[in-house]
């Protein structure tokens, strides 16, 4: 099994312990069983993933069955490897790691440079369609539209290196 701490990402709708809810953003210990089983010659294998809270919580129940006497108020206490565990989620945050990463860029160059993409994206189509032509039927009219398109290509890559660098797809086509 293998378990970790983490803060939660979704709200999770039960903890596999005491069956509330764990809120989003809450400090919770995540788990994974990996498991399998042989049943008629067939091997079938899953992984059950378990949700807990963080803090220890001690109930009624267990306290009677410990020996304690009268009425008994449930009781968060946490643990000391649970201590730690929050001590260095405080020191590193937690950075979301997901998805692109979003150019920090203003909005007026940000539309600059998706004017730029999508007139690359249109030179690069009329390209490919000049390309297809076979070479006995092209004409040295297709052929000077090519080069210029290319000469093209090449400004637009000169305009958006000033405007969070030219895209790494671009290095190696058109």
């Amino acid at each position: 099994m293998d378990i970790w701490l983490t803060i939660c990402r979704k709200t999770v709708p039960k903890c596999s312990y005491c069956k509330e809810p764990i809120k989003l953003g809450e400090v919770m210990i995540a788990g994974r069983l990996w498991l399998t089983s042989k049943k008629e010659g067939e091997i079938r294998k899953w992984v059950k993933n378990f949700r807990w809270h963080a803090q220890r919580k001690i109930y009624p129940d267990y306290m009677r069955t410990i020996g304690a006497v009268g009425p008994v108020d449930p009781i968060g206490e946490e643990c000391c490897w649970l201590v730690a565990g929050l001590d260095y989620l405080s020191t590193h945050p937690q950075e979301e790691t997901r998805g692109r990463k979003q150019l920090q860029l203003p909005k007026k160059q940000k539309d600059e440079r998706l004017k730029i993409l999508r007139q690359r994206a249109r030179l690069v189509q009329k390209l490919k369609e000049l390309m297809v032509i076979p070479l006995a039927e092209q004409s040295e009219v297709d052929t000077a539209k090519m080069i210029k398109i290319g000469s093209q290509i090449e400004e637009l890559k000169e305009q958006i290196s000033l405007l969070g660098g030219v895209p790494s797809s671009w290095e190696s086509s058109g």
